[in-house]
């Protein structure tokens, strides 16, 4: 029986920890161990994260520090439109799996060479959720074979890779000014955060 991508989300949510709350709350707080980043929730980034949290889902790539490398690259191959912040982010990201899980990254790339995502499509989260998972996935071209890559596919890759070491020292180099601008901030706000963790 199909299900539908909200019920999928449930089961996502419930699995991973994560909460749809964390949507509208200021900061995003998310573990890398052995570190803990801090971010602020962005116009960007609070549009890109509910359809992220949906390609997990769609994808089958899990919410640990690889998976979330493997996604960032499938994000970036089939495009994140005009999301700046999804574009920066998803390259910081790519770095850890051109680090730790090369094969699986590239992999990854290649699949989203083919196959498209959520970032450029018009429906509300609300309608998307109501979806079959199933009849998406083969909307999104999830549902095919992955595809040998070609020698343009591995030149791309190439680029974007050597793009994402760039972002993510930067983003890396950025982590203790987060830090200290996170902790100066009223209790309030913290009290309104919540923190995802990556395995």
């Amino acid at each position: 029986m199909s299900t539908s991508l909200e019920d999928d989300r449930r089961r996502f949510f419930h699995s991973t920890g994560f909460d749809a709350r964390a949507y509208d709350r200021r900061w995003l707080s998310f573990r890398l161990r052995p570190l803990t980043i801090h971010y602020p929730m962005t116009r960007g980034l609070r549009a890109a994260l509910p359809r992220h949290d949906l390609h997990h889902i769609l994808t089958g790539y899990a919410a640990d520090v690889v998976g979330e490398a493997e996604i960032a690259a499938w994000e970036l191959a089939s495009g994140c439109g005009r999301n700046a912040t999804a574009w920066y982010g998803n390259l910081a990201f790519m770095s850890l799996g051109v680090l730790l899980a090369p094969v699986r990254t590239l992999a990854a790339f290649v699949r989203g060479r083919s196959s498209a995502n959520l970032y450029a499509d018009p429906t509300p989260l609300e309608r998307l959720l109501e979806q079959p998972t199933e009849s998406l996935r083969d909307r999104l071209g999830l549902t095919h074979s992955t595809r040998r890559g070609t020698l343009a596919d591995v030149a791309l890759a190439a680029a974007t890779s050597a793009a994402s070491l760039v972002a993510g020292a930067s983003f890396l180099g950025a982590i203790p000014a987060l830090s200290l601008i996170h902790r100066m901030l009223p209790d309030a706000e913290h009290a309104e955060e919540s923190t995802r963790e990556s395995h």
